[in-house]
């Protein structure tokens, strides 16, 4: 965004501070306490600030008491306040408030995102997500005929799936952070006499070799998780598919949420039914039976990537929301 025009990011930690580069200054808020013990709900109003002097005011994370304040503040100050949901949220006020009302469009990052709040449908611009294509890009290391996961590791995740799909001879790649205790202890479970590996504490550039190594990437969540519980938002988009087509590395991900969204079915990857794993099986080893696909279509994954999914393309399409809304935002974009 700064690449375009002056840009502010607020967001909140346990100290104060502020950083300029170029167009973009980045402030921290000190944080007074988590409503309902929720990080992804802080309370800091000195944010409010900032408000006045703001050409356009976009709050991301919708569901929030920080969100009610800067759009109430915006709509008393005649700003035009736009938002975008990631999912979750914490106790807030919309409905009380009218937040929607007051809002001049909802930017959401998927089709998918959008039908959670059909109020918004008469302002709804779909901006979607991204990646920098100059970090996640092809690796300079050898291609492997292994299957990679890069997420949480929690139940909705379907991981579990995934592990059953693999053969025992198949190398797979679990990678990330553990949420959910039991949940890996059963996954460990159902890995013994294969070939998985769970990888907690990778950092960024080891993530990016293992998206550059691997044959394909998978995203496998569900709806409805291994201990009976149901997810309506179990994936917004899928980031992480981003990030390996990014890398040219083919992906299969599930019919659930946004995903299909951002895959080309028989051209980036495949789309397969939630909670099979013999569908899934199915695809990867079309892929990993057939390295001159996988290459193909890994190519066709990057240059999908490329024409549809980065930060630079996501800038411009909130620009445009901007400008068309009537804020005088700047030009060239």
């Amino acid at each position: 965004m700064a690449r375009y025009v002056p840009t502010t990011l607020i967001s909140f930690g346990r100290g104060g501070s502020v950083r300029r580069e170029g167009n973009l200054t980045t402030r921290i808020y000190p944080i007074i306490r988590y409503v309902d013990q929720k990080r992804v709900n802080p309370l800091s109003p000195w944010f409010l600030r900032e408000l006045p002097g703001a050409a356009v005011i976009h709050c991301h994370q919708y569901q929030t008491l920080m969100t009610n304040m800067a759009v109430l503040l915006g709509s008393i100050l005649g700003k035009k306040s736009f938002a975008t949901d990631h999912g979750g949220g914490g106790k807030n006020y919309s409905r009380r408030l009218r937040i929607a009302d007051r809002l001049t469009g909802f930017l959401p990052v998927s089709a998918f995102s959008a039908t959670f709040f059909p109020e918004m449908a008469g302002k709804t611009t779909m901006i979607g997500s991204g990646i920098d294509p100059e970090l996640f890009k092809p690796a300079d290391v050898e291609r492997q005929r292994s299957v990679l996961y890069v997420g949480r590791i929690m139940p909705h995740k379907g991981i579990d799936y995934l592990v059953q799909a693999v053969r025992p001879d198949t190398p797979l790649k679990v990678i990330g952070r553990v949420y959910n205790q039991q949940y890996f202890a059963y996954l460990r479970k159902l890995a013994e006499g294969k070939q998985v590996t769970f990888v907690n504490d990778a950092g960024d550039r080891e993530i990016i070799q293992e998206y550059g190594a691997a044959t394909v990437c998978v995203l496998p969540s569900v709806y409805r998780s291994w201990d009976g519980v149901t997810h309506k938002q179990p994936e917004l988009l899928g980031i992480s598919l981003l990030e390996a087509m990014g890398c040219e590395t083919p992906v299969v991900c599930t019919n659930v949420g946004g995903m299909p969204e951002a895959v080309v079915e028989g051209e980036t990857g495949f789309v397969v039914p939630p909670n099979d794993s013999e569908a899934l099986s199915d695809r990867l080893y079309r892929l990993l039976d057939d390295p001159a696909r996988a290459r193909g279509m890994g190519k066709a994954a990057r240059q999908h990537v490329l024409e549809n999914w980065t930060w630079d393309l996501v800038a411009r399409r909130c620009l445009k929301a901007y400008a068309a809304a009537g804020a005088k935002v700047g030009a060239g974009y």
